[in-house]
């Protein structure tokens, strides 16, 4: 049985520093970026064991392409609990033409809800759709949720545009992180932050959920703790702190686009 990953030392939060760490340019299987101590695999998969080494396949295969291409692009992963700011802050960023970043849409199995008319984030599928490209290793990370959600991050949008030097950014599953760090070490993993009374207060504010669903979403963001030494930075988004961590998160991709150049 593997043990879990060393923990990050000092996650920046965006109240500790305006001036983001660059993110590495170097691929391969054993760096984390800026030098941490190396990931190993963590105790408890939640997949089967046949899609869990599936996964490890892609991941060998892209990096191994990746290693080989001169310039490319970093991954940026976001996560945090509903409603923390994290579907907000991916799309002010990967709207902005300035920035060489582009969405990375998850598949999920959700119902279509009426903001979803303006939203990039979400490619709908049928549940055995999203099965089968599970079982194929086909996410870097899903997760089932209650209420027949089911949420996975694709390889292929996430690490193609690396390949011609774009940066990509998309949202993982909270709790997967580590799972994450042991597939793609190289991947630059940010916790968006709210405390739990805020958040509550926006998932009442958006007025789609049931209380039922509401109240999962809370016990889900009570799990952040588990996972802080995982993430690279940690980002606070509380009411009205939406721009700063706009603006952190925008210099930290500016500056990753510099190593690549």
């Amino acid at each position: 049985m593997g043990r879990t990953p060393a923990a990050i030392a000092n996650p920046l939060s965006i109240k500790d520093s305006h001036r983001p760490r660059r993110a590495t340019k170097e691929w391969s299987n054993n760096r984390l970026p800026c030098d941490h101590s190396p990931v190993t695999e963590p105790e408890a998969i939640p997949w089967p064991e046949e899609e869990w080494q599936a996964m490890h396949r892609e991941a060998r295969a892209w990096q191994a392409r990746l290693r080989v291409t001169h310039g490319a692009g970093s991954l940026f992963l976001l996560d945090g609990a509903s409603c923390s700011g994290k579907s907000t802050l991916l799309d002010w960023l990967t709207t902005d033409a300035e920035l060489p970043v582009d969405l990375i849409p998850r598949y999920t199995t959700r119902q279509r809800r009426l903001d979803d008319q303006r939203r990039r984030e979400y490619m709908f599928v049928s549940a055995p759709e999203f099965r089968a490209r599970a079982a194929a290793g086909g996410f870097i990370e899903y997760r089932d949720f209650q209420f027949g959600m089911s949420y996975g991050l694709p390889w292929k949008e996430a690490l193609e545009p690396l390949l011609d030097g774009r940066h990509t950014m998309g949202i993982i599953n909270l709790g997967n992180v580590r799972y994450v760090k042991a597939l793609l070490p190289e991947a630059v993993t940010i916790l968006v932050d709210a405390s739990r009374e805020t958040i509550r207060q926006r998932l009442i504010n958006r007025g789609v959920n049931t209380p039922e669903q509401i109240e999962e979403r809370l016990s889900n963001a009570a799990r952040v703790e588990r996972y802080r030494a995982y993430y690279d930075y940690i980002v606070r988004n509380e009411d009205g702190t939406l721009t700063e961590a706009e603006a952190f998160l925008r210099n930290l991709v500016a500056g990753s686009r510099n190593t690549a150049l």
